[in-house]
Parts: C-alpha cells; sequence; structure tokens
C-alpha cells in the first residue's frame, strides 16, 4: 500500500503498520504500556471511542480479565528486598503508586491507572489472580480503591482452584 493512500492508524516503533512509512510522533498516542513500541493514531483512538460511546445504554461490553503481579502491579514482600531497592519502604507513604501493607510492598506498573481509565470505557474488567484472596483484596483495595474498575470481580487462587474442581466433578 502506498504510503499516501494509507491513514497511519496504527504503527510500531515510529513506522506504519500498514505501509511501513515512518510516521511523525506528534501524530499518534502512544500504547507502549500495552505492547513494546505500539502507536495509534489520534483519530483511529478518536474513532474507537465515538465508536463505543455510539453504542449507547444497555449495549454489551466485552469481558477482560487481567492479572495482577506482573500486569498491573508488582509486589514484593519487604524481606526480599535487596539493600538498592529499600529505599522504596521509605517512600511508600509519600508516593501513589507505592504502598506498603504489612511485609508487602506493592509498586503500579508503569501506566497501570492510565490503561484502567481507558480500558474502563470499553470493558467489564476482573481479575483473575493466583495470589492468595488476602493479598488480592490488599492490591485491588490500592489499585481500585473506589471499586470503579473491578467492584467485587475478582477471581483467585483459592476460587480458581474450586472452579477447576466444580468443573472436573460433573
Amino acid at each position: 500500500m502506498s504510503g499516501s493512500c494509507c491513514d497511519h492508524a496504527i504503527g510500531r516503533s515510529g513506522y506504519c503498520c500498514r505501509c511501513d512509512s515512518e510516521v511523525d510522533d506528534h501524530a499518534v498516542r502512544d500504547f507502549h504500556y500495552l505492547e513494546k513500541g505500539l502507536h495509534l493514531s489520534h483519530g483511529f483512538v478518536n474513532s474507537l471511542k465515538r465508536r463505543r460511546s455510539g453504542m449507547g445504554y444497555g449495549a454489551k461490553k466485552l469481558h477482560l480479565a487481567l492479572d495482577l503481579n506482573h500486569t498491573l502491579v508488582h509486589c514484593s514482600r519487604v524481606y526480599r528486598l535487596s539493600p538498592k531497592e529499600r529505599y522504596l519502604i521509605r517512600q511508600a507513604d509519600s508516593r501513589d503508586d507505592l504502598c506498603r501493607s504489612g511485609d508487602l510492598l506493592i509498586k503500579l506498573r508503569p501506566f497501570a491507572r492510565e490503561f484502567l481509565r481507558e480500558a474502563n470505557e470499553l470493558f467489564i474488567m476482573h481479575i483473575c489472580t493466583d495470589s492468595e484472596p488476602e493479598h488480592a483484596e490488599i492490591i485491588v483495595k490500592f489499585l481500585d480503591p473506589l471499586k470503579i474498575y473491578f467492584g467485587q470481580r475478582v477471581i483467585t487462587g483459592r476460587d480458581m482452584f474450586w472452579l477447576i474442581a466444580v468443573r472436573v466433578s460433573r
């Protein structure tokens, strides 16, 4: 496809995925938190939002299941932090991307809050995690304190074991 006929809607690392033309950085929105190097044109993002908002009330959203650790947050036990990482313990009270609860240190992944805001417009989001329910509750409360994104839609390791056991017993 010729570069002049392409709208350069979807790109990676500065090049259009359709026509391989170089894309102007000012004409795109960076989505590297979803995929390294991914960028979408402002027009493409706006058309997606218009389409989504045009669905109206009562229209069904797709469901999106997200894992917690290494997807939305990084969690570490305080005693496992290296000497170089221990400064984070002192910063937990002063940073909005960092939280300490007992022996657990929780750090948001870059752009996690932006991702949740945008994904919430398109999806009904769920958390699926192999974490213990107590830890999942702490993490989700930090990530979504007003229950805007997940509500009570959290499936933990114990829940998954139960669902598998029920499925196998049928």
